[in-house]
């Protein structure tokens, strides 16, 4: 095999293996963005930022409820979210969607005693 023959089958090669490397960071950047959310969700995600709200001013705090971001889908009926404040904080939580036809919900603010 000539020299010249050598070298255009080793630049095809890498030119596949930068390919093959930019096509797997691409892959993997995929996997970062987040879907975006059904009604349901969007439902779900404004009724657990009501819900926040009244309990957080329930409590000692008189924190506000901005949006409410979800995090991660555990089950057909649980998920792991966020809840955005008024002030900038964050307060994590679990949501449960214990009827899926009125999209009734029950939160639980991770943290706190409610």
């Amino acid at each position: 095999m000539s020299t010249t023959t050598l070298s255009a089958q080793v630049s095809r090669m890498l030119s596949v293996a930068v390919l093959g490397g930019m096509l797997a960071l691409a892959g993997c950047n995929s996997d970062i963005h987040k879907t975006a959310p059904s009604q349901q969700e969007e439902a779900i995600a404004t009724k657990a930022c009501q819900l926040t709200t009244q309990l957080m001013q329930r409590g000692d705090t008189n924190h506000e409820c901005i949006k409410v971001e979800l995090d991660r889908k555990v089950t057909d009926t649980f998920y792991q979210a966020h809840a955005i404040l008024e002030d900038g904080g964050e307060q994590p939580m679990g949501i449960r969607l214990v009827d899926k036809e009125s999209q009734e919900i029950t939160i639980v603010l991770r943290g706190s005693l409610w």
